[in-house]
């Protein structure tokens, strides 16, 4: 029978191999973990304010943009940590306006123009006085006739006008 195992040994030798005496087996070590930090700036932007403001030089009803918006801009830096190339923290270090917004600034009229002057007639002008009647005049009077002639009650002839109008554009007997 002995021949048998050995003889089944040779056409199956897998059959019947001897155990192999094993180490015994070592933890596998865990490998650390690769950290490293990075400085990560981040922007994003500030929305513009719109403001309305009366303007007294503008037609009332009317409105108009006199300053355009501009966006801000906001700069965070962080610093974040990764371990083994994954981010596991993320801490702000700073925060701060890069660039201000500008407002955006509607100007809204409110002028009303005054009203028109109303039209005021000139005073009538005084009536001249009478020209003489019957051919008496009075010397240095007032006549309306110009180059009318008259006589005065001291026999002399005078001319309505004769030296032209006087500096309120009157016009007077004048020998």
């Amino acid at each position: 029978m002995a021949n048998a195992a050995v003889e089944s040994a040779r056409h199956h030798p897998q059959s019947f191999a001897a155990p192999v005496a094993s180490e015994t087996p070592t933890a596998t070590p865990t490998p650390d973990p690769v950290v490293r930090y990075e400085t990560v700036t981040e922007t994003a932007p500030v929305a513009f304010d719109r403001v309305t403001v009366d303007d007294a030089t503008r037609a009332a009803g009317t409105t108009a943009v006199t300053t355009a918006g501009v966006d801000g801009e906001l700069t965070r830096v962080y610093r974040v940590t990764y371990t083994d190339d994954v981010e596991t923290a993320r801490e702000l270090q700073t925060e701060t306006v890069s660039r201000a917004p500008v407002a955006e600034v509607t100007s809204r009229g409110t002028y009303v123009a005054p009203p028109a002057p109303r039209y005021v007639a000139p005073a009538p002008a005084a009536p001249a006085p009478p020209a003489s009647s019957g051919g008496t005049v009075n010397p240095g009077g007032y006549c309306g006739n110009v180059g009318a002639t008259g006589v005065a009650a001291n026999g002399k002839t005078y001319t309505c006008g004769a030296k032209g109008p006087d500096a309120n554009g009157k016009y007077h007997w004048n020998a």
